[in-house]
């Protein structure tokens, strides 16, 4: 029963699984914000072009069609690419997998061999990949050149933003028009038990209520306040409990989560920022701060773009940082999780002569030099009543006193969840099942004590508490009463834990499965010490559990797993230096005049260029810090929700080269436009026009 607790957790990692693929969505969303991006800087680089056709009489839905077909063609041709692409990925994902969990089960070869000979893609994948990208991409694109088509003649030709009328008054319609469909979805959730819509509701009305309020004021720090308020909302786990009953929900409302905490970051530094350029011009004429000012003067200048490139960043190294956080501390409950299941043991070793192996193990004078303990103790399955209830059937451990001082009774270190206050301590209560075999302690599971996602195993109606008498039935309709006196901290090993004299009178002894608890000498491998117990026990042809042995192989499982996600999350990060290395280059083309002007002033190429980078790197930098903040918060509510077992923990080491490195990608995306930068020329760059 045991092996099959332990077993079952290889089960969880894959449900685990799930929850992963809910996070690398992020790399899709950066995918998303790329294309947003692109037309953004499509449509501002053709914005007098586009003047010009309104002017001579083109309409507003003629350039918007023509934008719309224009993006269909591009979503036809990345699709189709992408489509191709995503299988030969998930071709090589499924191939590390098997060659991961083929070592697990020690036939890579084999698992190999079934990968090539069933891995398929039908039509329909190909179709419904192909739908699945193109529809979001092509969504987002209609949406783009909405926006583009809206711009009047005057404006577009003089190359400003459009300042259509009523922009004030549709802007206070709109805001009051969603606040209302928030309050619908959050009513649709309520009724039907969904968290992920209850929430997605409450964060509209936030968001929605605060926009209405910036309509009327006009004051930025009311979207300071909105983003508090969506990172309290959702980063406090007081939150998820205020409402007055429980609510179901699914791994993505951690996706849902991390998209409302990365726009509540945003919206914060928005807020923010006024402040930090008072930091920065109240620091004086020192060296550098001068094109550090005017690096930062340009992100508050295009708000819009640098929510772009904020949200490119924030959103790849939330994915990757949430599913770094998840690794470490699957990785800490895995081993925390056999651990404390097997009681100390290193070993667990089942076989049917439970006497004469005991006696074996006992009187080798090999193994002695690596075993420190053998403790016997029998199981086997029968029928119990509790409480006036129905029959259940339940397994029945019991424990002898095999070898005096070494007897299960002494040695094992499960620790208990509670037992009866007249009992000092846990050994107390271990001493008084061993000498009366009317007392028995059972395991979290008969207690109904919740265990967490990683619980598996025997599952009963019936509860038994402390102190309740439960009657179990042996053979020739024999009965005995025993009195719960303990319930123990474990699930993996489930059974009501008694004397094997109790076993004994019940007539159940000859039936039971030996069951020999082994711990290791100190100093000794236990790789060591399992090639010694399966030499000298050869003649019993015993079923070796290696409790180690699982715990490493858990922690590969999950490393494995974080690291392919990890792998393909980070293509997102490639998303989101593509977008700065695109705006870098049209931000070359805007400020051609704006910098000849600086360089005409005095800026020599090298303040011009340290300005030109240090405006790319800070938006790196913000970006990956409110990514990271965010995935942080995250963690620990996914720590506190998913399972009982899970200990929130990270490497900070890990998340600092993450951000070193988008940094580097940064640095590298936007370095020909730096050096295009250097070489403008004060006379060339008055003359330009563009």
């Amino acid at each position: 029963l045991l092996a099959d607790q332990l077993n079952t957790i290889h089960s969880e990692i894959s449900d685990l699984a799930d929850l992963y693929l809910a996070l690398s969505l992020f790399a899709v969303a950066a995918g998303l914000i790329l294309v947003v991006t692109i037309f953004y800087m499509l449509a501002e680089e053709r914005v007098k072009d586009l003047g010009i056709l309104r002017a001579i009489g083109v309409s507003r839905s003629r350039i918007t069609g023509g934008f719309i077909s224009e993006g269909f063609v591009y979503t036809l041709i990345s699709s189709f690419a992408g489509s191709l692409l995503g299988v030969a990925i998930g071709f090589a994902m499924m191939f590390g997998f098997v060659q991961l969990f083929g070592q697990t089960f020690s036939e890579p070869v084999r698992a190999t061999g079934i990968l090539l000979s069933s891995f398929t893609v039908t039509p329909g994948d190909i179709i419904s990949g192909f739908s699945a990208g193109g529809i979001a991409t092509f969504a987002v694109i209609v949406i783009a050149s909405y926006r583009t088509g809206r711009m009047s003649v005057v404006d577009a030709i003089r190359g400003i933003a459009a300042q259509p009328k009523g922009v004030a008054h549709r802007g206070t319609a709109t805001a009051s028009s969603l606040i209302l469909l928030s309050l619908i979805v959050t009513a649709a959730g309520y009724l039907s038990d969904s968290l992920e819509l209850l929430m997605l509701g409450i964060s509209l009305v936030i968001l929605s209520s605060f926009w209405l309020i910036f309509r009327l004021s006009g004051r930025d720090v009311v979207a300071g306040i909105a983003g508090l308020a969506l990172v309290l909302f959702w980063g406090l786990p007081q939150s998820w409990d205020v409402f007055p009953r429980s609510f179901s929900y699914s791994y993505y409302i951690y996706v849902e989560s991390g998209i409302f905490l990365v726009s509540g970051g945003i919206l914060i530094f928005f807020a923010a920022e006024p402040l930090l350029m008072k930091l920065v011009r109240g620091s004086g004429r020192r060296r550098g701060m001068a094109s550090l000012r005017l690096a930062m003067s340009f992100t508050t200048q295009k708000k819009v773009r640098t929510a772009i490139s904020l949200a490119l960043f924030s959103f790849v190294i939330f994915g990757i940082v949430s599913v770094s956080v998840l690794g470490s501390m699957l990785d800490q409950a895995a081993v925390q999780t056999v651990a404390k299941q097997s009681g100390g043991y290193n070993f667990v070793l089942y076989s049917g002569d439970g006497a004469n192996i005991t006696s074996t193990v006992e009187g080798n004078s090999t193994l002695s030099r690596y075993i420190s303990e053998a403790s016997l103790i029998y199981d086997t399955t029968t029928t119990f009543t509790a409480g006036g209830h129905g029959l259940f059937i339940y397994p029945l451990v019991g424990i002898t006193s095999w070898n005096g001082s070494s007897s299960f009774f002494v040695q094992n270190r499960y620790r208990f969840y509670s037992y009866l206050p007249r009992y000092a301590s846990g050994e107390a209560v271990w001493n008084a099942v061993r000498n009366n075999s009317s007392l028995a302690v059972v395991d979290m599971t008969l207690a109904g004590v919740k265990q967490g996602d990683f619980a598996q195993g025997i599952r009963v109606n019936t509860r038994v508490g402390l102190g309740q008498t439960v009657t179990v039935y042996g053979i020739n309709r024999t009965e005995r009463e025993v009195t719960v006196i303990g319930i123990l901290d474990e699930f993996g090993f489930q059974g009501v834990f008694a004397n094997a004299a109790l076993m004994g009178s019940l007539g159940l002894k000859r039936n039971a499965y030996p069951v020999l608890f082994i711990r290791i000498a100190r100093d000794v491998s236990p790789t060591a010490a399992s090639i010694q117990l399966r030499k000298a026990l050869t003649d019993y042809n015993p079923v070796l559990l290696n409790l180690n042995l699982i715990a490493e192989q858990l922690t590969m499982d999950i490393d494995g797993i974080v690291e392919m996600t990890e792998i393909f999350i980070a293509m997102g990060l490639v998303a989101g230096t593509a977008g700065l290395g695109i705006i870098a280059m049209r931000s070359v083309t805007e400020r051609y005049q704006s910098i000849g002007l600086l360089r005409a002033l005095g800026f020599t190429r090298k303040l011009v260029s340290f300005s030109f980078l240090s405006e790319f790197i800070f938006i790196a930098l913000s970006g990956s810090a409110i990514g990271v903040v965010m995935s942080l918060i995250n963690g620990n509510i996914i720590a506190g929700r998913l399972s009982s077992l899970l200990t929130f923990t990270y490497s900070a080491v890990d998340i600092l080269l993450l951000v070193a490195l988008s940094v580097l990608l940064t640095v590298l995306a936007v370095l020909s436009s730096v050096k295009a930068v250097s070489a403008i020329e004060p006379s060339a760059s008055l003359r330009y026009i563009e």
